[in-house]
């Protein structure tokens, strides 16, 4: 009787260890590809913000924001961190980085005197048309069509850093057209 039991035991054990390790083997693989997801999705912000509001990912829109959240520094932690960037890229010419940088900082700008726009968290319902009368200055440099109102894919994100990155910008191309590189020495 008590061989039976522990036979039964030792085997419910094994399968309980069996099932309970398969749960965590997948909820942790569902979590790594939710984690790879929000990298992927750093090298393509606006595209991927745009796509987050769309099938209201919360999880990549808050990732995008945090990680745009340097855009939304104060002017100085903002200036440093330009600076930083054109050490990283210091094997670039002078001129051509400040071009592409420009080209690069204005693709990040949302279209100006827009309002709504679609939200992840659901205040802004409207979304951009595109349409042929539009300026030109609501494109891209690479001859794109804008699609976001917001740098920031959260109503939070906006909130906090919005209005403070779009000045830290508009400053940056400014200073990169006339040759400038924040912080540089």
């Amino acid at each position: 009787l008590c061989s039976n039991f522990l036979q039964e035991h030792q085997q419910s054990s094994k399968t309980k260890i069996t099932t309970t390790t398969q749960e965590s083997m997948m909820q942790q693989s569902k979590m790594v590809s939710q984690i790879e997801q929000c990298i992927v999705a750093t090298a393509t912000h606006i595209a991927s913000a745009n796509d987050a509001q769309k099938s209201n990912n919360t999880l990549i829109a808050t990732f995008l924001d945090a990680d745009m959240s340097i855009l939304g520094r104060v002017a100085a932690k903002y200036d440093n961190y330009a600076g930083c960037i054109r050490k990283e890229y210091e094997f670039v010419e002078r001129n051509m980085y400040c071009e592409k940088r420009a080209e690069i900082l204005e693709s990040f700008l949302p279209l100006e005197g827009s309002c709504g726009g679609v939200a992840i968290d659901g205040d802004e319902k409207s979304t951009v048309e595109s349409s042929s009368s539009s300026s030109s200055s609501d494109a891209t440099t690479t001859g794109k069509k804008k699609e976001h109102l917001f740098l920031y894919a959260t109503k939070k994100g906006r909130e906090v850093w919005e209005d403070q990155a779009r000045q830290n910008l508009k400053r940056e191309i400014s200073m990169l057209r006339q040759g400038k590189i924040p912080c540089e020495e």
